[in-house]
């Protein structure tokens, strides 16, 4: 007879020991059932599991001895994971919970949680009757407040890495989940970043991305200071030639980085004074085009936001004449990012001749000489408006009142805008013309019109 054989003549005997009243019985029974599910593929089917749970269920409760109450525990953490819907359709799900809050027997806990994780991982249905009806969030927290988790032995990193998936789950995308409940294990968060463990880290990262992406978040995260210095040490260390590294860990952190920098000045602060800035400017080439993209929607963020003296950094560690030498063999969501991070800066006047001498208009020239419909066009149009305008205004020693006729006007202020003199040399005007004619989008026929009218009558600017 095949060990297969041997456990289904086993099935029957462990049900009929569950009917018994024997503690002896009922251990042999849920201990057969365990061994049953351990198998793979499970020896028992959907159905027969519909008829053992309500028996099951009698078990979760605090007066059954420990080691039965450890075993149905095990039982139900093996039974969840292939018949997870059978499960919660029992109303298992808040007996589990539940029995978190009364017992201090820690394998209790841990194989009450596996089973929970089983189960809220299949739907988000599931995940918010958790949520609602019983507070996992605040007995997960409770958990780890009054068990000192050794990470040095396995059995507890399996135990976090589970939990620490779990908590992403609950809290991501999830209104019922509001941040007060989750700042709490921030202190924690930045304990599990020290494990050398692939899906504790990614878990927990990806947990902090989603908290930062709400201002209080951030705030919360930054004002933790071994947290945040933890996450920027974990770039800082990467090693480019593990993929798995990168695609699991360093996107996530650099996101963080990402929704810091679209925060307040203050907060982009502290990550500049902790490096973040060389960090970021090692990245702007790197070999995976996801890591790329999120490095440069950091810096569109980081330059809409910083300070005059964090710009003048960027610019001496050679940030925008990088991106511009780049430019041309970039691709054509890059090209966008980069067109965005130089309209930031084209925004800041005190910048502008800086921008034009590192070759910004010759990246502009390159971008319109062909066309595509992912291109963006309208925020290359908005920096070709802001820099004619702002070329268009008298300098010292140069006022109005002092020209005698509209001609000289024109032609004094023609030869004052030395962007419009730049522009025509690079053919910027006909290449704008050739754009007139290859779109359709109504709103970029009207910025074309409007700056080729500026071209020919440079006396009528008017401020973007």
């Amino acid at each position: 007879m095949s060990l297969r054989d041997l456990y289904k003549e086993i099935l029957p005997v462990a049900i009929e020991f569950l009917e018994s009243n024997s503690f002896v019985d009922v251990s042999k029974g849920v201990h057969n059932f365990t061994v049953i599910l351990r198998q793979d593929p499970p020896l028992i089917t959907r159905a027969q599991c519909l008829f053992i749970l309500p028996k099951l269920q009698t078990l979760l409760h605090i007066d059954t001895h420990d080691d039965l109450l450890i075993e149905t525990c095990v039982c139900f953490s093996h039974l969840s994971s292939f018949a997870s819907d059978q499960v919660y359709n029992s109303g298992t799900l808040i007996p589990l919970i539940q029995i978190l809050f009364k017992t201090k027997n820690f394998n209790v806990i841990k194989y009450s949680l596996s089973a929970i994780f089983n189960i809220v991982g299949k739907s988000s249905d599931y995940r918010n009757d958790a949520i609602e009806s019983v507070s996992l969030i605040e007995q997960l927290l409770y958990i780890f407040d009054n068990y000192d988790l050794d990470v040095e032995e396995d059995d507890n990193v399996d135990f976090i890495e589970q939990q620490s998936l779990m908590i992403f789950e609950l809290y991501n995308d999830n209104p019922l989940v509001p941040l007060y409940r989750l700042l709490p294990f921030l202190n924690y968060f930045k304990q599990w970043l020290y494990i050398p463990n692939y899906e504790i880290v990614e878990n927990t990262m990806k947990t902090i991305t989603n908290i930062t992406s709400i201002e209080e978040g951030v705030q919360c995260v930054v004002e933790n200071n071994a947290l945040i210095e933890r996450i920027v040490q974990i770039i800082n260390g990467r090693n480019d030639d593990d993929q798995e590294f990168i695609n699991r860990i360093l996107h996530p952190s650099i996101s963080t980085i990402a929704h810091i920098c679209k925060s307040k000045s203050s907060h982009i602060d502290v990550i500049v004074k902790l490096g973040i800035l060389e960090t970021i400017l090692s990245l702007i080439s790197h070999d995976d085009s996801t890591i790329r993209y999120v490095v440069y929607s950091t810096i569109v963020n980081l330059t809409s936001q910083c300070t005059n003296q964090i710009l003048q950094t960027m610019i001496d560690l050679g940030y925008f004449t990088t991106l511009l030498n780049i430019f041309e063999q970039s691709t054509v969501t890059i090209k966008n990012e980069i067109i965005a991070i130089f309209f930031n800066l084209i925004s800041l006047s005190s910048q502008l001749d800086y921008l034009i001498n590192i070759g910004y208009l010759q990246s502009v020239t390159l971008f319109l000489q062909s066309f595509s419909k992912k291109k963006d066009f309208k925020l290359v149009l908005y920096s070709l408006e802001i820099i004619l305008y702002r070329g268009s205004l008298p300098k010292e020693n140069n006022s109005k009142d002092k020209v005698g006729s509209k001609r000289e006007l024109d032609r004094i202020v023609n030869s004052l805008n030395p962007y419009i003199k730049l522009c025509k040399s690079l053919q910027i005007p006909k290449l704008l013309n050739q754009l007139f004619k290859n779109t359709n989008d109504k709103q970029i026929k009207s910025q074309i019109k409007s700056i080729l009218e500026d071209f020919n009558n440079p006396n009528s600017f008017v401020k973007p």
